[in-house]
């Protein structure tokens, strides 16, 4: 839970709590009602139902949490400008202008559902975070970009730690032999082209 909330108001909880019921006899109710109070009072926009979704799974059920990155695509984007976003199958959609079309499937394999952050490295170091409710057994991420995808990360900073496996919990890209090749004939290509250009000034 204090994956879920921060460690800050997981203190508050715990103090209001304890203030609340010091020499009495609480049970788990108690706690959770204390829980609910606190969370709906700072995170309303967030959890304005409180927690009760998530005692039910974790502290009254017996399912597990397992979150897994399925796979990475990373396609060359066609010349043309534009991207087209109105497939359904597409649950969140980047438009811009970028070399690269990518795609990331990600999968709910347990029963228990939790909110994921998402981050997202390219090969160019720099990287995004996206927000996923969970709720979906499948569900894609497509984004065009100048820089293809190198690793998905789900929950990047472990804050959730009921996922019963986390090996499956990100996928990095593989460089083949034929993605060093383009990069090499690529190279080629703008070393010929500034060597051309610098004979023309000579």
């Amino acid at each position: 839970m204090e994956g879920l909330v921060g460690q800050p108001l997981m203190d508050t909880i715990m103090y209001k709590y304890f203030n609340k019921w010091k020499f009495k006899h609480p049970d788990r109710y108690d706690f959770i009602e204390v829980a609910n109070e606190v969370v709906i009072e700072k995170m309303n926009h967030k959890y304005s139902e409180g927690m009760d979704w998530f005692f039910d799974q974790v502290l009254f059920g017996t399912n597990e949490c397992d979150y897994a990155v399925a796979s990475i695509e990373n396609l060359e984007a066609p010349s043309q400008r534009g991207f087209l976003n109105g497939t359904e199958e597409c649950e969140i959609v980047e438009s811009g202008i970028g070399a690269f079309i990518s795609s990331v499937i990600l999968h709910r394999k347990g029963e228990v559902i939790i909110p994921q952050e998402i981050k997202i490295t390219f090969e160019d170091n720099s990287s995004r975070q996206y927000q996923w409710n969970g709720k979906e057994r499948s569900y894609e991420i497509q984004i065009r970009t100048d820089s293809p995808i190198s690793l998905v990360e789900i929950d990047p900073d472990k804050k959730n730690m009921l996922d019963v496996n986390f090996l499956n919990n990100s996928l990095k890209v593989e460089r083949t032999k034929s993605h060093w090749m383009r990069l090499k004939w690529k190279m080629i290509t703008v070393m010929q082209n500034i060597l051309e250009a610098s004979s023309l000034m000579f």
